[in-house]
């Protein structure tokens, strides 16, 4: 209770990870030993019948509790097979707990009974990777037997069972002080650290809904009553009937004993997941660093009508604040880009622009008529990298880049929710890359989560927009889609132009939550940031944003002889590779690929 205190109330307590994995191999050698001399006392044929008994049980419950997760629950297979196994594995703490509470109303039980502490974990632990495994051609024996038999939490407690077994309670007696007097304390400090974890997790109650917070309560009764039935049937004494069901698992709470985790999909770390990085040609280029400015590291920009209308489908519109930028129809945007394909054209990032009705939700922003676009692009010209530019601010009637309250304020859980559905739905359409620009803390994360559960994760790669600033750069661009705010302005969301710490912060999140690829965005200002996000995640292709503001500032200070305009183009191309950017984004792309498609620029 003092460590759920303690986390509910954000308390700077906190176990050291290198004490909490000492006290695990701690408790686990003690309950080996302890288990190993009352081995040595009580080795019976009845507790080898017992024993068998006990283990064809453990195997049982996950069989059972495994299809009832995969039908009722709709987990995927190796998330059922992980809380399966969890649930014909054993709690440690709960058999502990239990065995203190027996000994303090001095409420007698058969000393073999830790024995079965260490034989339920062994069934659990395979019967778990066979279900997870089963079927995908994955199973390597040996590497399972490895795991079951030589993995730290087995083997602390097989060999401590040996070892107390050999030496007996004579040989044990020189350490009782140390592993068996300590072994309360020890344990207390553990429960500590539990309750600080079972506090973080509590709002991953809402996440996983009725249905397994139901399962939760309601399995380990059952489980419960199994084992003392089973008890009655054993010629248990009333303790043993009490220790055979508190060696189930009473919640899905961390444990010394792990086996869940080497098998679920979630425990892989997002940022682990690298094949979405490299699924297509031009990504597997951009993966590849060179100084030199060539038509794959050039993004354009292209804003495209998702109307329907034939007038509105073969339009192109100019944007004033933008010269020489236009948006277009889909039929238009098609002819433009086959001008631009013979020069070189690598990649595309498209921002759609709808004329359908705006809600709170953003609804036209996965809506057929969106959708349609970025799959007719990709069917068109199969050769490109298709991005999607992915926020809910040119669909949403407040203009901002997330769901938010009356009083205006971003609801991140759910403008995180949505924005993962439509960058889902754009992968379906064929994106290549997914764009999430809103800068949503844990949108990257839910993202990759959502295309993995799709599989979609080796073929979809995530561009984040990491080092978003709020700058005053962006104004020709929401003219362009018509996506300024309502009220209020986005700097709760995006960067403060002046911070670098805070940057890299979010940087370093995103990459954490398993972001293909980076981007600094506005450029020309931000090269300081280029170069330093460059320098501390050399292995993640980085891309810059020329925004349009920085394109408008050129293009009108050359209309007015102040420099001449490809000179500069040029220059402003040179220094943001200089610093470290790998994909320019840039407006100037179609002005540009004439001169790069020769040989590049040095």
């Amino acid at each position: 209770m003092l460590g759920i205190l303690a986390g509910l109330t954000r308390s700077d307590l906190k176990i050291p990870s290198s004490v909490y994995e000492a006290l695990s191999i701690y408790l686990l050698l003690a309950i080996g030993l302890k288990g190993g001399v009352q081995l040595a006392e009580y080795a019976t044929l009845e507790m080898l019948f017992d024993s068998i008994v006990i283990v064809v049980i453990a195997c049982l419950i996950p069989l059972l509790v495994f299809p009832v997760l995969l039908k009722l629950g709709h987990f995927k297979r190796a998330d059922a097979a992980s809380i399966a196994a969890h649930y014909g594995s054993v709690s440690v703490v709960t058999f502990s707990l239990a065995i203190t509470f027996l000994e303090q109303l001095d409420i007698p039980y058969e000393g073999f009974m830790i024995v079965f502490l260490v034989l339920l974990e062994v069934p659990a632990l395979v019967i778990g990777v066979l279900l997870a495994r089963y079927g995908s051609g994955t199973i390597s024996w040996t590497g399972l037997l490895h795991e079951v038999f030589f993995g730290k939490s087995i083997l602390l407690l097989l060999g401590g069972l040996l070892i107390g077994y050999l030496s007996g309670p004579a040989g044990m007696q020189p350490m009782e002080l140390v592993f068996f007097d300590m072994f309360k304390g020890a344990l207390a400090i553990f429960l500590l650290e539990m309750g600080l974890v079972a506090a973080s997790r509590v709002h991953a109650l809402r996440t996983y809904g009725v249905f397994l917070s139901v399962f939760a309560v309601l399995t380990p009764i059952l489980n419960s009553c199994l084992g003392i039935f089973t008890a009655y049937l054993l010629g248990l004494s009333a303790g043993g009937a009490l220790l055979l069901p508190s060696l189930v698992p009473l919640s899905p709470v961390p444990r010394i004993v792990r086996c869940d985790r080497a098998m679920s999909s979630s425990a892989i770390p997002l940022s682990h997941h690298l094949h979405g990085g490299y699924g297509h040609p031009i990504t597997r280029d951009w993966q590849t660093n060179t100084c030199r400015i060539t038509t794959r590291d050039l993004m354009y920009p292209i804003f495209v009508f998702t109307s329907l209308e034939p007038e509105i489908d073969s339009s192109e519109e100019d944007i004033p604040s933008l010269p020489g930028v236009k948006r277009r129809g889909l039929s238009s945007t098609i002819s433009h880009l086959q001008t631009l394909v013979p020069l070189g054209l690598k990649s595309v990032l498209v921002f759609p622009l709808t004329d359908e009705a705006k809600d709170d939700r953003g609804s036209p922003a996965d809506s057929s008529a969106t959708l349609r676009v970025i799959t007719q692009l990709k069917k068109t010209f199969p050769e490109i990298l298709v991005a999607a530019d992915l926020c809910l601010c040119p669909f949403a009637a407040n203009g901002h880049c997330g769901i938010t309250d009356p009083d205006g304020h971003v609801l991140q859980r759910s403008s995180v929710e949505r924005t993962a559905e439509i960058a889902l739905a754009y992968a379906r359409a064929g994106a290549d890359v997914v764009a999430p620009s809103g800068r949503q803390d844990g949108c990257v994360a839910a993202i990759k989560n959502k295309l993995l559960d799709a599989g979609l994760g080796s073929r979809v790669a995530v561009l984040s927009y990491s080092a978003k600033y709020a700058s005053c750069l962006y104004g020709p661009f929401r003219d362009a889609v018509g996506s300024a705010p309502k009220s209020g302005d986005r700097k709760a969301y995006q960067l403060p132009p002046g911070s670098a710490g805070l940057s890299m912060r979010a940087v370093a999140a995103d990459v954490e939550q398993g972001a293909d690829m980076l981007m600094v965005k506005p450029g020309l200002a931000y090269l300081d940031m280029v170069h330093r996000v460059k320098e501390t995640f050399p292995n993640h292709p980085l891309f810059v944003y020329q925004v349009s503001g920085e394109y408008s500032m050129l293009h009108h200070a050359a209309s007015n002889g102040t420099f001449d305009l490809d000179a500069a183009v040029s220059e402003t191309l040179v220094a943001f590779k200089r610093a470290g950017a790998d994909v320019i984004i840039t407006y100037f792309t179609p002005r540009i690929l004439k001169r790069v498609a020769g040989g590049g620029l040095s």
